[in-house]
């Protein structure tokens, strides 16, 4: 849903947002409100973060360097927030370069800024 999608630059996050509340409109859709788009996903994506948390300080995940560059700072990076085990250790650098990666329109964004 390109609503979901966060970018950077202001102007086309409120044009995609627009444009998501005009479509809904003009097809009779009752309209939620911000925080209900999100709270599930929150909820989720906080419930992993919380679980891979508390398994790295109890010892049973092992803080690693960065699977990338190498780099010994590190963030857990969830794949699936169905799985909170199941962490990549990234860089910062890298870390926001891998979302990125899956939100194109950051990319479009960013691209269209420089």
């Amino acid at each position: 849903m390109k609503h979901l999608l966060r970018c950077y630059c202001h102007e086309c996050c409120a044009q995609i947002s627009q444009e998501w509340y005009k479509a809904k409109r003009d097809r009779g859709e009752p309209l939620p409100s911000r925080a209900g788009i999100f709270r599930a996903y929150d909820r989720k994506q906080q419930h992993a973060g919380y679980q891979a948390s508390y398994a790295l300080a109890t010892g049973k995940l092992a803080k690693q360097p960065c699977v990338i560059c190498g780099a010994p700072e590190s963030q857990m990076h969830h794949e699936n927030y169905n799985k909170p085990l199941e962490v990549v250790w990234l860089c910062q650098k890298h870390h926001k370069a891998v979302h990125r990666k899956y939100h194109p329109l950051e990319l479009q964004c960013v691209e269209g800024s420089l």
